[in-house]
């Protein structure tokens, strides 16, 4: 498979290019934004667990200390649920964003070929000048603006 890619590669492709898919992802303004998003409405749901704690230690009266217990237990749930899922949601909508803003991309600058890749696996070696990573950035943050 790989040696009939490169025969495909020398034959047809014109032109190809790569971006580091983590630079993208994490300078993308949509992430830059949800994460911020997901910041603040864990400060709050912290803000109340760290209320409950206080009630705790300030109460002498069993049944609100028992009653506030369970009340910790499930705003710890209720973080530790927002946390995971948050995430894994938002991450997807990031991917797909982006995943149509670099089809736009390449097809807008005639690139028959894309690899993306993580600087931890998939690619030993490209030279710099077919590394659009900072275009694709640009292209992305700019699309996700309305700039283009």
């Amino acid at each position: 498979l790989l040696i009939s890619l490169i025969i495909y590669n020398i034959f047809f492709i014109k032109k190809i290019v790569y971006v580091d898919n983590l630079k993208v992802f994490n300078e993308f303004k949509m992430t830059k934004e949800l994460i911020k998003t997901g910041d603040k409405v864990l400060l709050k749901q912290k803000r109340e667990l760290d209320s409950l704690y206080s009630i705790l230690n300030t109460s002498v009266n069993e049944t609100t200390k028992k009653i506030t217990v369970e009340k910790i237990i499930e705003q710890k749930q209720i973080i530790e649920d927002f946390q995971k899922n948050y995430s894994s949601i938002n991450s997807n909508r990031i991917w797909n964003r982006i995943n149509d803003y670099l089809k736009e991309f390449s097809k807008e600058n005639s690139y028959d070929l894309v690899i993306g890749f993580q600087t931890s696996d998939g690619l030993f070696y490209g030279k710099e000048e077919l590394d659009v990573t900072n275009e694709a950035v640009k292209y992305v943050n700019n699309k996700y603006e309305g700039l283009k």
